[in-house]
């Protein structure tokens, strides 16, 4: 293992686990300690298990740990359980199951059966390795040689990975999708009615006719005929379930169990309890005047049952359910007309009768898996976050980047391979290493070399690129793009062959003082667009940043390093120095691919009042306050690269409307959040703010932050709460 990579970490996680009941999150962190602690697992290196190769798709737990099992690995699937089934092979050792299903792939009728999926498009694969057997069937007609070399390289593997894709019902649909069939139908089955709508329904079904029964037996007379009727409702009441009494029937002192104690007791011995005459007698009296006696009680009945709830969640889920039968777990609904109809005549159950419409909440969740283009999902409000919407992105962009190839089946695999690929979580590495690059998958490799990239391919990519990133920015201004959008428009730059030096944001916790020389490059993009700007007054950029010297800069601008000791904080505080520098990838965007036509403006005022309202949510928990802070400083950041892409008096408009928009805030926000706004006005008045006074909102500090008393506490007191 990696020394510098402690078991710190691995052990807060396991605690945590442990402490929410999770029994799986639990196993796979107690599989990274073990692993750690033998050294069969090198957390921090590219090949995090020893004998595995780079390609291979490690299962990958919270902060980039490895556990030592492999996404194509693992227990039999459904689907290759039908195989081996079908094939009459024995499932009961796994190794040896695997190893025959990815040699059997290789026999005519198994290669025959690759070709027609590719061809089709009627396949799935969750992650790369399963796209594998698929690119040597479409190779082997071709380039036989390049399909051997695949072989070569994935046969050592055949035992511990799966090689060949799962079978689908249809080709996949025209769009993303944010959900699954398979997330759906989990959801579907997990719906129950709310136990107010249970306990309503056995109110109107089960109490009250209990509750007539015994008032009626109590106002009769003793005789053979009552005892036998007594005891029949006594049985009656004993089946009942308990679980559905509200508190009106099972307090003790109410007058249902007072009642029911008084039948049991006449029962036994012929006569009411002592001292519980009248107190009957009146209960008869009140049901009587209330719901009257005989057909008078009847009709007000009927009329009272009309209060039965008709439509219960789980009966109208399973009948949504059914609807999916047929549709591949893996993929999304192209068309939820059909899913989202009333229930037909067929269909109707108790519970969900004929023509009963779905509730908003089950609609909600068939539109979350169906197929539709980018932009109606963000506009809908399906996609809620960039992180939402980068985890989607791979569904567009994989078919641009499978347009080069000539065929459809080559298409198909790779547009598959793609998706797959960016399923991928990332490896904790060190020491400036790169993560696993497609290219060096050995079939990825091997397609690649027959894909071509035409000048209008690369139009069309830098089209979506501008097209992504406007989404992003529009509707999430104040989110800087997390680090799956950025691979994403790394790719689409690549493909529109632009040198754009796009960076990731770096983790605090494993931050190595170092940084790659793309953000020199990017830096540098940064100063040239903003040095003179008001971004550049309000951070105080210097003029230029030397090969190799970003590092140094961020840590004096960060106030330079007190102590040798390792620190998060400080850590934090030079990768945020290197987030003003390069602007987290916005002046690199507007400098190489436009988009000046983006509203400004607005996206000014819309991080500004989201800034408001974040510092506003009281929280008791340090931690939560302490993000709270860089959440809203980064924000912040975004906000003064968006204002300085307006000239000056649009610059002064907003800000008019920014004050406004402020003195409109409590007064507990703005005694605190004042030095903020000045510094601010400051730059926007051609000055520069303090730089260390406090002017300069930013979202790390070693020390308590300036900001912190902003956010509120909560009205009751708890015990974290460790105010200073």
């Amino acid at each position: 293992m990696n020394d510098r990579v402690g078991e710190q970490y691995p052990f807060f996680q396991l605690a945590r686990a442990l402490s929410s009941g999770s029994a799986e999150k639990a196993s796979k962190w107690r599989d990274v300690l073990s692993g750690i602690q033998t050294g069969e697992l090198n957390i921090g290196d590219r090949t995090p298990v020893a004998g595995m190769p780079v390609w291979a798709t490690p299962e990958i737990v919270r902060g980039g740990f490895a556990t030592g099992a492999y996404a194509a690995g693992g227990s039999i699937s459904p689907d290759e359980k039908r195989l081996a089934k079908e094939l009459a092979f024995e499932i009961s050792d796994i190794g040896r199951l695997r190893t025959a299903l990815n040699a059997w792939h290789l026999t005519e009728e198994g290669l025959g059966r690759l070709l027609k999926m590719a061809g089709s498009g009627c396949f799935d694969a969750e992650t790369p390795e399963e796209t594998a057997l698929l690119a040597v069937a479409v190779l082997m007609d071709t380039n036989p040689s390049a399909g051997e070399a695949i072989l070569d390289e994935i046969t050592p593997f055949f035992d511990r990975l799966r090689f060949y894709p799962s079978p689908a019902p249809f080709p996949r649909g025209y769009g993303v999708h944010v959900g699954t069939v398979g997330g759906l139908r989990q959801a579907l089955s997990e719906m129950r009615p709310s136990a107010n709508v249970v306990r309503q329904n056995a109110t109107l079904t089960v109490w009250i006719p209990l509750y007539d029964r015994l008032v009626d037996l109590l106002a009769e007379p003793v005789n053979e005929s009552w005892r036998v009727r007594a005891r029949e409702w006594i049985r009656s009441y004993r089946k009942a379930d308990r679980n559905d009494m509200s508190r009106r029937w099972s307090r003790s002192d109410g007058p249902f169990q007072r009642c029911r104690a008084a039948l049991e007791h006449r029962l036994r011995k012929g006569n009411l309890p002592v001292g519980e005459h009248k107190y009957i007698d009146l209960v008869i009296a009140r049901r009587v005047e209330k719901s009257g006696f005989g057909s008078e009680r009847d009709k007000y009945r009927a009329e009272q049952a009309k209060q039965h709830v008709g439509v219960w969640l789980n009966a109208l889920s399973e009948a949504v359910l059914e609807r999916l039968d047929g549709l591949s777990d893996k993929s999304g609904i192209e068309d939820i007309d059909p899913i989202l109809a009333p229930v037909g005549a067929k269909e109707a159950r108790p519970g969900a009768g004929a023509g009963t419409s779905l509730t908003l909440g089950i609609s909600r969740k068939v539109k979350r898996a169906r197929f539709a283009p980018v932009g109606d999902l963000v506009a809908e409000g399906q996609i809620t976050s960039p992180e939402v919407l980068a985890a989607i992105l791979p569904q567009v962009t994989a078919d641009l980047h499978a347009s080069g190839f000539s065929t459809r089946s080559e298409r198909a695999i790779y547009a598959a391979l793609y998706r797959a690929f960016r399923l991928r979580r990332s490896l904790l590495l060190l020491d400036l290493q790169s993560q696993v690059r497609m290219e060096e998958l050995p079939w990825a490799s091997a397609l690649l070399k027959r894909r071509t990239t035409s000048r209008n391919q690369a139009q069309i990519s830098r089209a979506a690129l501008r097209e992504i990133v406007a989404l992003a920015l529009t509707h999430f201004p104040q989110v800087q793009f997390p680090n799956a959008m950025i691979e994403e428009m790394m790719g689409l730059a690549r493909r529109a062959k632009i040198e754009a030096p796009l960076t990731r944001e770096l983790a605090a916790d494993i931050f190595m003082d170092k940084f790659a020389k793309s953000f020199d490059r990017a830096a540098s993009l940064t100063i040239g667009r903003y040095g003179n700007a008001l971004y550049g007054r309000y951070y105080g950029l210097p003029e230029h940043v030397s090969p190799g010297g970003l590092g140094e800069i961020c840590s004096q601008r960060a106030g330079g390093r007190i102590s040798d000791n390792w620190s998060v904080a400080w850590n934090g505080m030079v990768i945020e120095q290197q987030l003003i520098l390069t602007s987290h990838n916005l002046a690199t965007i507007f400098e190489l691919v436009g988009l000046s036509d983006l509203d400004f403006d607005a996206m000014s005022r819309r991080c500004f009042d989201w800034i408001c309202a974040k510092l506003q949510i009281p929280s008791h928990y340090p931690h939560t306050r302490l993000q709270t802070l860089k959440n809203a400083a980064y924000a912040w950041r975004q906000m003064i690269a968006f204002l300085s892409e307006l000239e000056a008096d649009d610059q002064r408009s907003v800000w008019n409307s920014l004050e406004a928009t402020y003195k409109e805030q409590p007064p507990s926000l703005r005694l605190h959040f004042d030095p903020a706004m000045i510094g601010l006005r400051e730059a926007l008045a051609g000055g520069a703010p303090d730089q260390s006074g406090g002017q300069v909102f930013l979202g790390w500090t070693l020390d308590r932050h300036p900001f912190a008393k902003a956010i509120p506490w909560p009205d009751r007191p708890h015990l974290s709460d460790s105010r200073n």
